[in-house]
């Protein structure tokens, strides 16, 4: 057990990294498309985790406090995305004739994975997924172009729920951690849905992955 006092200098803050999206074709069985979507468009990610905490009495006194959460929702702002890729979110049909969309009806929405990356000094990243989001609203503004440039972005929120019978919702890995994988990149970590640790280790130990490593060792 580790005794006195530990002074710890964390990576700060510096930046958003790219927005990764990934469709679940089963959501129930954890099966997802093997078609990922990468974005750098991303302006801003604002993380909501819903929840409350109801304090617990007994013998005239506060005995226990019950948390519970409700969820999380992620406010992703974007100076653009895909017009394709909003219709899919939404579950609107698209033309396979012209790539018309209709829109407006009450369709069922998709689920899918959303991960982007934190960037932070010193070189650290974080990986974050959080693998069972279904896009619940989007603006769509845009105003008169002026003299000089200004910017235009738009704001998609994506409602996250649990994905295993304990209730998690997100699964993350910053590159500091003294147990960081060898050989797991940003590129690979974000090239399936990542539930387990299982799915880590089915990634570092496949032949085509562990070759590459290997290559870019030597």
């Amino acid at each position: 057990m580790d005794t006195g006092i530990k002074n710890m200098k964390p990576p700060y803050k510096l930046s958003v990294g790219s927005l990764y999206i990934c469709f679940a074709t089963d959501i129930d069985s954890g099966v997802y498309d093997s078609q990922i979507y990468k974005l750098d468009t991303v302006k801003k990610v604002g993380v909501t985790e819903n929840g409350s905490s109801t304090p617990v009495y007994a013998s005239g006194k506060k005995y226990d406090t019950v948390n519970s959460s409700s969820g999380t929702e992620l406010a992703v702002d974007q100076i653009a995305f895909p017009d394709e890729l909003v219709a899919k979110m939404r579950g609107e049909t698209v033309s396979s004739k012209y790539g018309s969309v209709k829109s407006g009806a009450s369709n069922e929405r998709p689920y899918f994975m959303a991960g982007y990356v934190e960037e932070k000094s010193n070189g650290v990243k974080k990986f974050v997924q959080y693998p069972k989001c279904q896009l619940t609203e989007n603006t769509n503004d845009i105003e008169t172009k002026e003299d000089t440039y200004k910017e235009q972005s738009d704001t998609y929120t994506f409602s996250s729920s649990a994905f295993d019978s304990e209730g998690n919702d997100k699964f993350t890995i910053q590159t500091d951690n003294e147990k960081f994988p060898e050989g797991l990149t940003e590129e690979l970590f974000f090239s399936k849905v990542i539930r387990s640790d299982d799915d880590i280790d089915s990634l570092i130990t496949e032949p085509e992955n562990l070759d590459q490593e290997q290559e870019e060792g030597q």
